[in-house]
């Protein structure tokens, strides 16, 4: 945790449009006025970064159009302990507001569903099993079940339902959560962030 609190303090960068990228495999969601934020490498993405009197927020959106994961850093610059509400993020798509899905029962449901699938092959049968194509796609195979895992262990993590909700002064505390959206067409949406007296508002397209 420190490492990434160091980062709030000094790897804050300004940047333009940021190019297009997946978390875990799955695409990083597009904010609609990028150039009103700075952003930050934190655990291999760009965060957007809004700096705030005795606070500093850094948020990552992935997933979509229905299921949305949520990354938020939240650190204390100010002199006294903030207690972050238990709602402190908040979802809206299509003017609806969204409450949060219990993440420990979206780890239990993404981990159930990684057991079931078949572990890639060290090797398949047929004339064409050490063929570029079928290497390839074996690689391809390994390497979304490793972003699933990846994705998992991360979820299961930073769950927010597990973090404490008071920062002490100087401590930095990264909170996840999973918003499923009953409306599943790919469509703009709005994320609010209320730390200490901040309230911060993101806008995706």
């Amino acid at each position: 945790m420190s490492r990434m609190g160091n980062c709030i303090c000094l790897l804050v960068i300004s940047c333009g449009l940021a190019a297009a990228e997946t978390r875990f495999g799955l695409p990083v969601e597009n904010l609609e006025t990028p150039k009103s934020f700075q952003f930050l490498e934190l655990t291999d993405n760009k965060f957007a970064v809004a700096q705030k009197p005795g606070v500093v927020i850094a948020t990552a959106v992935y997933g979509g159009p229905w299921r949305y994961y949520v990354d938020v850093a939240v650190s204390n610059k100010s002199s006294q302990s903030i207690t972050l509400p238990d709602d402190f993020v908040r979802f809206h798509k299509n003017g609806t507001a969204v409450a949060s899905t219990d993440t420990r029962l979206i780890v239990a449901e993404m981990q159930k569903a990684f057991e079931l699938t078949q572990p890639v092959s060290a090797r398949s049968d047929g004339p064409n099993s050490f063929g570029t194509a079928a290497l390839q796609q074996r690689a391809q195979a390994e390497k979304e079940r490793k972003e699933k895992q990846d994705l998992i262990t991360h979820v299961k993590a930073f769950a927010h339902e597990n973090q404490s909700l008071t920062l002490a002064p100087g401590k930095m505390t990264m909170y996840t959560f999973v918003f499923n959206a009953p409306d599943r067409e790919k469509m703009a949406f709005e994320l609010c962030v209320e730390a200490g007296d901040a309230e911060v508002k993101y806008e995706y397209k």
